[in-house]
């Protein structure tokens, strides 16, 4: 049986704080861990992770300029990386599905989608003690994948 090629959704944030736990999946590799607060997509499981307690992050609100960089705000902050892998068995969802999943949650709590473009998304949410939470999300192949 031919393998399906396997999807990376990238989900990186600069937040401030985290206090809820998500469910491992079994296929999680050793020593990560999902963002505390944001849910992962179903059947995907973590290829690697990271967290730092002071980093910043240019998120693409405002696109890109013409050599690919993203033009937008620069927030700094608690950051987590988090590599998301589909499962071999699991249905693969568009890239248009994972951004509206994340998009109807962050609306959810108040924020919403700040700018789509074709690989991914940037999100905003207000933080309950004030604040605000920033998210960007791509959904790339693997196979297809420069970094």
């Amino acid at each position: 049986m031919k393998p399906l090629p396997r999807f990376l959704f990238t989900l990186a944030m600069c937040l401030c704080m985290a206090t809820a736990h998500a469910a491992k999946d079994p296929a999680d590799t050793e020593n990560t861990a999902d963002h505390p607060e944001v849910a992962r997509f179903p059947g995907f499981h973590i290829d690697n992770s990271q967290m730092t307690d002071f980093d910043e992050f240019r998120f693409a609100s405002q696109g890109f300029d013409d050599s690919g960089e993203p033009k937008g705000e620069v927030k700094s902050g608690k950051h987590w990386f988090v590599d998301y892998v589909l499962n071999e068995e699991a249905r693969q969802p568009s890239s248009l599905e994972l951004v509206k999943n994340y998009q109807n949650a962050f609306e959810k709590a108040g924020g919403g989608l700040l700018n789509r473009y074709p690989q991914g998304a940037v999100y905003r949410m207000p933080k309950p003690n004030g604040g605000e939470r920033w998210s960007r999300s791509t959904s790339i192949t693997r196979a297809c994948a420069t970094n």
